[in-house]
């Protein structure tokens, strides 16, 4: 599998001070817990084309399943551009930069880009309307 090469935001590494040690062990634990879950791998059939059993099994006991090898990589680089272009638009505004935007659209009104309606949503609230707004 190829690395990705996304343009992601440049974050200063966390310093856990004195902790530092139990967090990389509690990390590198993580990591073995969920490589031992065995819900990952190639999709597979059985001999009705139904997913496989051991697939089905992994699902229910994991909650999901992880399929490797499903998309080729040209697939793999479309979505890995569409994922970057979403970064640089939620970051910077699809339309502070005219190159930034669509074809088919000419400059919109400050506030009014794609992500600006995701901004002005209240927050959900409770069945019982607990939560504050």
């Amino acid at each position: 599998m190829m690395a990705a090469a996304l343009s992601l935001p440049e974050y200063q590494p966390v310093d856990y001070g004195p902790d530092q040690a139990a967090v990389v062990r509690y990390r590198a634990k993580g990591r073995e817990r969920a490589l031992a879950l065995g819900n990952s791998g190639p999709i597979r059939f059985d001999e009705q084309g139904n997913l496989h059993p051991g697939s089905l099994a992994a699902y229910w006991r994991c909650g999901f399943h992880i399929f490797q090898g499903v998309l080729e990589q040209d697939a793999l680089d479309d979505l890995e551009r569409d994922v970057a272009m979403c970064n640089r638009q939620a970051i910077h505004g699809s339309f502070a930069n005219p190159r930034l935007q669509s074809r088919n659209q000419g400059p919109q009104p400050a506030g009014s880009g794609p992500m600006s309606a995701w901004r002005r949503q209240r927050p959900p609230s409770s069945a019982r309307g607990q939560t504050p707004t």
